[in-house]
């Protein structure tokens, strides 16, 4: 039972049957007979506890500082400065990284960022030369921006050019350190350079559309910063030659020629070299030319173009064809002259020839000669399956067995087509077969060189043969299906001029191909 202490009013646990109970918590004596009974319920177990789910910490907008380098005599600085970059990183994502002690780096470059030296507008007119100093170099690593960019550069750009008028561009710098370039041109790539100016100078030359382009100068070293000065000269394409830059739209000294005809050859003789460097325009560019072209060829199909030079001195040449693309050549012609194969769209295409030493002159003569590839875009091979076939276009229909003669020289190399192929094709097929009906078809190629056969079905297909039964002569026996099939013959060396024979026989389909 429980009693209460006679002094303090404490309950007292006292057993049944017992006299006296001491009070554990002032030490009084008291009978339990003489104290008062006092009821003590027992306590319940505490309900399970429920979890509830903690309000969320308190929203803070993060602003991020850099932090300065911490102090060499700072022990405890690293530590302190470790953390930082810890949560600076983990605040920022991405965005940033870590490029030396206590800084932090942009990983590319804002375009859209203000220029930090100048803004300069272009306008049509007058042609423009300016210079303005600036200091170049940062922390963005050229290659983020192309696999060809060097150096290292600020975030924001030094200028900015707003081009209102089709403008010729050329910027370079003008210092002692080694410096590299970088101009954001339309597609949002770069155009990059490192030292094709003077010295460790970059160098870029630029024809632009209207809009609004960022130039980037950097450091070739890390970590470094150098003061340079940009020389810029602009002008309309062609209003006025830009000093060491060629002025496309200027008369050519030699006039034009117009290539038309299945075949074409001409030649024209002139005096080469000139004050512009050909080094800037491209990688396989040599030599010095004038800023007016040579020659201006026109063309109202897609032509297969052989230009080569005849003289005494080392030449070059540079062919801007009508989608401006620039074909450049040194030596690929034998005895130090150029040589520029390309198939050239229709419209109008500018040649230059130069001399590869610095001021000199030197007579030549310019052969041209052409081929017709048909009045649609060649395929990237160079061939031209729907150009006029050179040789004849047979009715397989009316006439099943016919035999020619003819001559080639290709020029177009046909493992390009398929790795199975060999042997130099042109551009246009000798023969276009057709047919309304499936059938077997026999082509042989003779003649007292090596030949080789390249042969397109109506659904695009391509086989090649070169050596046939033995002999240097190829056969093609194959199906073919309802429509036109284009044969190539073509010789086993490049450029070589071979005669040949072909004999074509068609018969009803074997049915040992499936006819597609």
């Amino acid at each position: 039972m429980i009693v209460e202490c006679q002094k303090c009013g404490a309950p007292l646990s006292v057993v049944e049957g017992q006299r006296l109970a001491q009070c554990t918590y002032c030490g009084a004596t008291s009978q339990a007979r003489s104290q008062r009974t006092t009821a003590q319920p027992v306590a319940a177990p505490p309900p399970p506890p429920v979890w509830q789910q903690p309000p969320p910490p308190p929203q803070t907008a993060y602003a991020y500082q850099p932090m300065p380098a911490p102090r060499a005599s700072s022990g405890g600085a690293g530590c302190v400065l470790g953390v930082v970059i810890a949560l600076a990183l983990a605040g920022v994502g991405a965005g940033v990284y870590v490029g030396g002690r206590g800084s932090f780096f942009a990983t590319s470059v804002d375009p859209n960022a203000p220029p930090s030296v100048a803004t300069v507008a272009l306008a049509a007119g007058a042609p423009v030369a300016r210079t303005f100093p600036a200091v170049a170099g940062g922390p963005v690593r050229g290659s983020t921006l192309g696999t060809t960019c060097r150096g290292y550069y600020a975030a924001a750009p030094q200028f900015s050019l707003r081009v209102a008028a089709m403008q010729r561009v050329r910027l370079t710098t003008l210092g002692s350190n080694d410096l590299t370039m970088a101009v954001r041109v339309p597609g949002g790539l770069y155009r990059c350079d490192d030292d094709s100016g003077q010295g460790t100078n970059p160098l870029l030359d630029l024809t632009l559309p209207p809009g609004v382009y960022p130039v980037f100068v950097g450091a070739y070293r890390q970590n470094t910063t150098a003061s340079f000065t940009l020389d810029l000269q602009a002008g309309e394409p062609g209003a006025l030659p830009i000093d060491g830059a060629l002025a496309f739209n200027l008369p050519a000294s030699l006039g034009a020629l117009a290539l038309v005809g299945p075949t074409s050859t001409d030649t024209r003789a002139g005096i080469a070299g000139g004050a512009v460097d050909a080094t800037p325009l491209g990688s396989n560019c040599r030599g010095h030319l004038p800023a007016a072209p040579h020659l201006t060829l026109t063309t109202s199909d897609y032509r297969r173009v052989v230009l080569t030079t005849t003289a005494t001195r080392d030449l070059t040449m540079v062919v801007r064809d009508a989608a401006g693309v620039l074909h450049c050549d040194d030596d690929s012609g034998g005895a130090q002259q150029p040589r520029v194969e390309a198939t050239l769209p229709p419209g109008q295409h500018q040649v230059w020839v130069g001399t590869y030493s610095a001021g000199e002159t030197e007579s030549f003569a310019l052969t041209v000669r052409s081929e017709s590839a048909g009045t649609g875009a060649p395929l990237a091979t160079g061939l031209a399956p729907q150009a006029a076939p050179t040789a004849a276009t047979l009715d397989l229909d009316r006439a099943p067995s016919t035999a020619l003669r003819g001559t080639i020289a290709g020029a177009i190399e046909a493992r390009r087509v398929s790795p199975s192929c060999t042997g130099w094709v042109t551009a246009a097929p000798q023969l276009r077969l057709l047919t309304r009906t499936p059938r077997h078809v026999t082509i042989a190629a003779t003649s007292s060189g090596d030949l080789t056969l390249l042969a397109r079905g109506p659904n695009g297909d391509v086989v090649c043969v070169d050596d046939s039964n033995g002999s240097p002569n190829p056969t093609l026996d194959a199906d073919i299906g309802a429509g036109e099939t284009t044969v190539w013959i073509g010789s086993y060396r490049g450029s070589s001029r071979v005669s040949y024979r072909v004999q074509v026989t068609a018969q009803a389909p074997s049915g040992a191909l499936p006819v597609k």
